[in-house]
């Protein structure tokens, strides 16, 4: 009878742990399918894309790229390393898709890591205010900022957070000899 019990005791740890675990694998992030790491060739092979050495484009609103979270696409992007992965993409729209945009993140991917308000400033002085949505996961870091470069655009990017600083580097060290 101890025995049956041990046993019965010993499955019923395993199916939570094993329950625990799958609850605990972290879902990784992506834009309409498309993850950090993917190939170059893969994602012209799916895509109607126009490249440039290690950079691509699609301005195509009729492809599968036309809407996100049902909101139009203006235009994406998408940055491949020196091994032609994807270290980085992005999305451009018009500011008013923000809020939209991050509900629907939020429900895929739960409450943001970092959410706030922003202050904006143009090139010719007006300010407004903007908003900022960040979820990390892993080396991927996908982000909504709103408005972008531009008070008429809000920009979508998920990002290799290693690829990131290590460019950085590059750059910090290129300044240093640019002297």
């Amino acid at each position: 009878m101890i025995g049956k019990r041990r046993t019965i005791a010993m499955v019923i740890i395993a199916v939570a742990e094993l329950t625990h675990a799958a609850q605990a694998q972290p879902v990784q992030l992506d834009i309409k399918g498309l993850a950090l790491g993917q190939t170059k060739a893969d994602v012209i092979g799916q895509h109607n894309l126009f490249c440039r050495d290690s950079f691509c484009m699609s301005t195509n609103t009729t492809s599968t790229l036309g809407t996100f979270a049902g909101a139009p696409v203006e235009t994406w992007f998408f940055h491949f390393d020196e091994s032609e992965q994807l270290v980085r993409l992005g999305l451009n729209m018009k500011p008013n898709a923000a809020t939209i945009i991050i509900s629907a993140l939020t429900e895929k991917y739960g409450k943001p890591q970092i959410q706030r308000v922003t202050d904006f400033k143009t090139v010719g002085g007006a300010s407004t205010k903007g908003i900022e949505a960040a979820w990390t996961q892993g080396d991927s870091e996908l982000k909504v900022e709103s408005p972008a470069t531009k008070i008429t655009e809000m920009r979508v990017t998920l990002t290799s957070v290693k690829h990131r600083l290590r460019k950085a580097a590059e750059l910090e060290q290129k300044a240093k000899k640019d002297l």
